[in-house]
This record gives C-alpha cells, sequence and structure tokens, in this order.
C-alpha cells in the first residue's frame, strides 16, 4: 500500500538544493516518489509501508540539509528498556530517543526525549504506543518545530544591511578619482571587504563547500566563487603594488565582491520573507484548534493540553469556545459557526446525536461532545495535509524551471571558465579575463529562475486560503486560467460570508427604535445574525441601551430587560 507524507526540510537555499535532497530521498528503498519545493521548504514523498524514515533523516543529512523534527519530553513511571527503546525506534516517523534522570522535584522514575517528524506521527500516537508498551507517560515538554529558516532570514537582513553600508565606503575608496589608486586607501578597502567577506560571506561559502563534499553546484557556489575571485585578484593587486615599492595601485575590485555578498544576502532575506508569509496563510486552518480543552475524567471537569485529549473522551465545549476535536454530541444544544470549515455562513444548530467538527465555534449554547477523531485524524488535520500536499505538488511551469536550474549551475561554471580562457587567449588581459568570468558567474546566478516560479505558486495558494478557497493541487490552480465558465450549485455561494440587515419591520415601533432595541438584546452575542443587527445599529450611530436579564434560546433568538422598559 502507498502512504504520502509531507515533510519539512531544512538548509535550502535554491533550485539545485531542491534537486539534491529529492535526489537522495529517492535513494532511500521503499520511496516511490519525491517533489521538493523550495519556496516552501517541504517534500513531498510516496512510499511503501515499512519505510525506514531514520534511513530517509540520514540520507537527507548525507546530503547537506536536514528533515525539520519536533522534539516531545515524556515522564514515565518506570525506567525505559532496550527492547522499549527499540519499539519506540521502529516508531514510524520516531528519529531519535534520548533518556535521563528527571529533577528531584519531578515525581517520575525516567525522562525520555523523542525527536520525531512532524506529519509522520502525532504526539497522541507516540504516547499511546508507550501506554501499550507497560509505561504511564505524562507530556512535560512540546516543542515547537525551530524556525532556523525565518532566524537565519533575519540574521541575513541584518548582515546585508551592514555589508552594504561597509559595501559603499568600498566603493568611494576604489573609485573616487581623490580616492582611488592610493595605496592606503587600498589597504583600507582590503580590511573593511575582508570583514564584508568573512562575515556577510561566510554562510555562502559554508553552503558552497558541503554543496562541494557531496560533489554538487549550487547557487551558493556561483556567489562564492565570483565574490573570492574579486576580492583575491584585488588582493594580488594589491600586494604587488605593495613589494613592486609602491608603485600606484591598479583599479581594484573590493567593492565588487563586498556587493555581490551583501546585494544577494538582502534578497535571500526578502526571498524568506515573502515564503513565510505565504506558508502562514495556508496553515491559518490549524489556529482555529484551541491549544486546551475541557474533559471529564473521574466524574470532574478538568482542563488538558488538546494533545492529550484522547478518542473516547467526553469534551465539554461552552459559549464563545471552539470545539478541539471531531466528535458526537452526547447532550446539550447550541448554534455552531463551522464557515470557516465548509463555507457555510450561517451556524448550524447542533443537539443530541449530531456530529461536530473541531475548529467550529460554539456561539450559543452548551454541548457535551465524545470525541471520535482527535490529533492527526481530524477533519482540520486532513484539510491541513491536503493544503501541504498542495504546495509540495508542481505544475508543468514549475517542473520545467527545476529542470534548466538543476543543470544550469554547471553550464554557467563552464561557461565562466571559458570566458576566462577566451578573454586571456585573445587579450593577453589577466584583468579583462578575471572581471568577465566573475561577470558571466554572478549574472547568471539561477536564483529567480528557480525562486520565481514556486514563490508565486506558494504566495497564490496562501491568498486563495485567506479567500476561503483551498487547492488540492498546484496544478489545478495552473490549468485554473483556461476557464470559460463557473456554474454554483446553490444559492448563496457566492457572498461575502458576512450578514447584513437588508430591511426592517415592525408593527408598533419605528424602524429606528426597534433597531435600537433589538440590537442593545443582541450586543453580547457571537450570533453572526445578532453581530448585524449591532453593526447597522452601530452604522446609523443608535445608542446602545443598558440590558439585564439576557436569555438565550437556541435557534430562536434571545429576551432581555431594557433597563427602566418591559421586556423584548
Amino acid at each position: 500500500m502507498m502512504r504520502r507524507y509531507s515533510l519539512g526540510v531544512e538548509g535550502m537555499h535554491c533550485a539545485a538544493c531542491a534537486e539534491t535532497v529529492a535526489k537522495a530521498l529517492m535513494s532511500v528503498k521503499g520511496v516511490r516518489k519525491a517533489i521538493v519545493n523550495i519556496a516552501t521548504e517541504r517534500a513531498l514523498i510516496e512510499t511503501e509501508d515499512g519505510v525506514d524514515f531514520r534511513a530517509l533523516a540520514l540520507a537527507v543529512e548525507n546530503a547537506g540539509y536536514k528533515l525539520a523534527t519536533k522534539t516531545l519530553t515524556f515522564a514515565l513511571d518506570k525506567p525505559l528498556d532496550d527492547e522499549a527503546t527499540k519499539a519506540l525506534l521502529r516508531s514510524n516517523g520516531v528519529i531519535a530517543v534520548e533518556v535521563s534522570q528527571p529533577e528531584k522535584s519531578l515525581p517520575a522514575a525516567t525522562l525520555v526525549r523523542l525527536h520525531y517528524l512532524d506529519g509522520v506521527i502525532s504526539q497522541s500516537e507516540i504516547q499511546r504506543t508507550l501506554q501499550l508498551l507497560g509505561f504511564e507517560a505524562h507530556p512535560v515538554e512540546v516543542s515547537t518545530p525551530e524556525k532556523p529558516a525565518v532566524e537565519e532570514a533575519q540574521t541575513a537582513w541584518r548582515r546585508a544591511w551592514i555589508g552594504l553600508a561597509i559595501s559603499l565606503v568600498v566603493m568611494a575608496l576604489t573609485m573616487l578619482p581623490s580616492l582611488a589608486y592610493q595605496l592606503w586607501s587600498g589597504w583600507l578597502a582590503f580590511a573593511l571587504t575582508t570583514f564584508v567577506v568573512f562575515w556577510v560571506g561566510t554562510p555562502f561559502f559554508r553552503r558552497a563547500w558541503k554543496a562541494a563534499l557531496n560533489l554538487n553546484a549550487t547557487m551558493d557556489t556561483l556567489v562564492s566563487i565570483g565574490a573570492i575571485s574579486a576580492y583575491a585578484y584585488s588582493t594580488w593587486l594589491l600586494l604587488a603594488s605593495q613589494l613592486a615599492h609602491h608603485l600606484p595601485v591598479g583599479h581594484l575590485y573590493f567593492d565588487s565582491a563586498a556587493f555581490i555578498l551583501s546585494a544577494i544576502s538582502l534578497g535571500k532575506g526578502l526571498e524568506t520573507r515573502a515564503r513565510a508569509i505565504a506558508t502562514s496563510s495556508l496553515h491559518q486552518l490549524v489556529r482555529l484548534l484551541p491549544s486546551k480543552a475541557t474533559v471529564v475524567r473521574n466524574g470532574s471537569e478538568q482542563t488538558v493540553p488538546l494533545a492529550e485529549v484522547q478518542v473516547g473522551d467526553l469534551v465539554m465545549v461552552r459559549t464563545g469556545e471552539r470545539v478541539p476535536v471531531d466528535g458526537l454530541v452526547i447532550s446539550g444544544k447550541a448554534s455552531v459557526d463551522e464557515s470557516l470549515l465548509t463555507g457555510e455562513s450561517e451556524p448550524v444548530v447542533k443537539s443530541e446525536g449530531d456530529e461536530v467538527l473541531g475548529g467550529s465555534l460554539c456561539v450559543d449554547g452548551f454541548l457535551q461532545v465524545e470525541a471520535l477523531r482527535v490529533g492527526e485524524t481530524t477533519f482540520i488535520a486532513q484539510m491541513t495535509r491536503l493544503m501541504d500536499e498542495a504546495q509540495a505538488s508542481k505544475p508543468s511551469m514549475q517542473r520545467l524551471a527545476d529542470k534548466v536550474a538543476g543543470v544550469f549551475v554547471p553550464i554557467v561554471l563552464l561557461l565562466a571558465t571559458a570566458t576566462f580562457v577566451g578573454w586571456l587567449m585573445l587579450s593577453g588581459n589577466l584583468t579583462k579575463a578575471v572581471i568577465a568570468a566573475v561577470s558571466v558567474t554572478i549574472i547568471a546566478c539561477p536564483c529567480a529562475m528557480g525562486l520565481a516560479t514556486p514563490t508565486a505558486i506558494a504566495v497564490a495558494l496562501g491568498r486563495l486560503a485567506q479567500m476561503g478557497i483551498l487547492v488540492r493541487n498546484a496544478e489545478a490552480m495552473e490549468k485554473a486560467a483556461e476557464i470559460t465558465s463557473v456554474v454554483l450549485d446553490k444559492t448563496g455561494t457566492v457572498t461575502q460570508g458576512q450578514m447584513e440587515v437588508v430591511a426592517i419591520w415592525s408593527p408598533k415601533l419605528d424602524e429606528a427604535k426597534f433597531l435600537q432595541i433589538a440590537a442593545s438584546a443582541e450586543r453580547s452575542s457571537l450570533h453572526p445574525i445578532a453581530q448585524a443587527i449591532v453593526r447597522e445599529a452601530s452604522k446609523r450611530g443608535l445608542e446602545i441601551l443598558e440590558i439585564a436579564d439576557v436569555r438565550s434560546e437556541v435557534g430562536l433568538g434571545v429576551t432581555a430587560k431594557i433597563v427602566g422598559s418591559r421586556k423584548v
């Protein structure tokens, strides 16, 4: 049986990186398909049952990258033996298990820390595995996936602006007639550029070296070669002038080395920020789930982390709270807003025997819900998984761009070498040959080719998600450009998703007075109709009256007492 997983990948910076990761994943036994998206930093893989996820993580690590993991710590009631450790490591998605002794303040025999792949196994599944192995396990610490890409972008942002500021000074030292060709200004430019090259440029050099060890060439390879060439050649000119008894210094290219690294570092920061914004909007559904839930255990209500809710638990949901799990209503009655999940703008009345979806909002009433699906099996988790797969999928235009970008770096290196040799042979001028080769290397960096298409797709998917439109496959979005007609199957599909007051009728009161009383009674309600009435009163500048004895009847409305008046 084939299974699909969406995995986060850390350390990628260009299309060549994505191709390298895809090849590493495909090299593992049992992997039938691997698509890596540089814009979303995720890999979509199709595997046979029994694939070794630790082998997957090792293959990616050997290629110079890393699969994104989460860390989870459990307090156990007894020591973890070797057999139990091996059983945990056999669980799909568990990468490493660490055992330590707990602090004295913690009533536990052993602490076990697990590193696992999010999207392959969940916290509840790991806890259930420990319980089946005979352990009483309590979560102590849950870490969200680290954000090395975001942190790296922030660091790159700072480095880029400082580097650009220094580059302007270097440019003045090497290009202004009153300063250029002076030995002292050359050495000052050398000192400033050395700082930029080895501070701003270190991440590029480190990634290029890592790629070279794996016999790969990436965008970082081109940037590193271009910057180091300009820096090394200018340093050689400066030393030659010093050794030749202070002869006039030739034109130096320290400014080129500094600007190359600073400008591309700034571009990396902008790229990562754009990707982060697009990706965060795609995962807004996950934020609908509360972090905690109220459950009934041993005859009393307890507030527990959402990850500890298990199938069969009785969950309490009150007015204003979001339903934490997919479940069956055991008792109670409430109006539930499912608009962000189903698109239905009007709240649905739920009572005994009805199913509710995790993430929906209880706008009015009270429900006791038996948990049927938790964690990765909930409707909202499945929708999120589909969105992850949509991000990782590639339309035909992106596959073409990736193929070209994958062979582009080696071709550029060959062209740069040919340019250097050609200029040197034809002109006999080393300076011209070096500058021409560096120009080819830098100008041909395939950043835009490998990143423009996936970034555009990620931004489009994010914008569609914000508008309530979920796309299961990026290729479907590409084909949508060919649509000529749209057929809608129900009334109310094309709306703003927000109710408005369009007419007011009262047999006794005038329109403004009737609206004022209604808005006063409804002002504390979360129901969409109530909120529409309050908004309309606000638009008309009507004063909200003081009320008391507010009572809500699910599916019927509210009754209240206007202070100094009669009930309405």
